[in-house]
């Protein structure tokens, strides 16, 4: 009897305290404001829900001089264009790393160590699994985006052979070399799955689907297939055949071209030795 009277008096002095939380503040709102009077095991069980959903917005961890949290889109989602539709991630950014700053105080250009300060950050968004976009990069940065995308395509000349992990290229979207352009081209230069999946930062399962959809693809091609013919026959979607056959009418062309440089060598060559052979016939 003891023991009951205690709870219940304890119940009268911290019952307040214990409903001082986020579950308790929603819960009345759901009962009081959105007709959820007889239904409190699904208010709580939605709130079960929204509080799992926003727990990653809050980090526990302090945050040092400098970093900063941002939301960026899941690297690992489907591609889909619509911001409302994108599934977020949030990451904690550096926005300028100590070997940048050293730079900086060095006197190094500070258009090449904006350069290399973009794709640090995509490469340290996409390292938390997120991909940031070239807008991201302008708010985050106070420059334009069409400075972000300049920046991005002078790295690139200069560093051919990296993957630049931001959303165009992760999630194949935009004019950007996407990864199935890229995991075809090393394809073709003779290099092996692993060494692909290294180079594009992929999964190799993800290069030998790229290098395997273009195979078919480019086989049906040859056969004088259409679009629509080639996506029912392989059972890949229309607009992902005509990415690739994109990639296979830009190899068909370089394949030409350098096939037309070495003929016009071979004839060069063919018209010196014929040239000399007359000289040495004469002499």
């Amino acid at each position: 009897m003891k023991n009951i009277q205690s709870r219940s008096l304890r119940k009268q002095q911290y019952g307040a305290i214990q409903q001082k939380n986020l579950k308790a503040v929603l819960r009345e709102e759901l009962i009081t404001n959105f007709g959820f009077e007889n239904m409190s095991v699904i208010a709580d069980a939605l709130i079960e829900r929204f509080l799992k959903i926003i727990e990653p917005f809050f980090s526990s961890e302090q945050l040092v001089p400098g970093e900063f949290i941002w939301l960026a889109a899941d690297k690992e989602q489907e591609n889909k264009k619509g911001a409302s539709k994108l599934k977020l991630k949030q990451i904690r950014l550096n926005l300028m790393s100590r070997t940048e700053l050293d730079k900086l105080v060095g006197g190094d250009p500070q258009a090449e160590i904006r350069r290399r300060q973009i794709i640090r950050l995509m490469k340290d968004a996409y390292a938390q699994g997120a991909a940031l976009t070239y807008a991201d990069l302008s708010v985050l940065l106070g420059c334009g985006y069409n400075a972000i995308a300049s920046a991005v395509k002078i790295y690139k000349k200069d560093h051919p052979d990296e993957f630049i992990p931001h959303r165009g290229t992760v999630h194949d979207i935009g004019p950007t070399l996407t990864h199935k352009e890229q995991a075809v081209n090393f394809y073709m230069r003779g290099l092996l799955t692993q060494e692909i999946a290294e180079k594009i930062n992929h999964h190799p399962v993800n290069v030998d689907r790229y290098v395997g959809n273009y195979q078919r693809v480019s086989e049906l091609l040859d056969k004088k297939y259409d679009v629509q013919k080639i996506a029912l026959c392989a059972r890949i979607r229309k607009n992902v055949v005509e990415e690739y056959k994109n990639i296979y009418d830009k190899i068909k062309s370089q394949a030409r071209e350098l096939k037309k440089t070495r003929t016009f060598k071979i004839n060069r060559a063919w018209m010196y030795f014929n040239s000399s052979a007359k000289k040495v016939r004469s002499f």
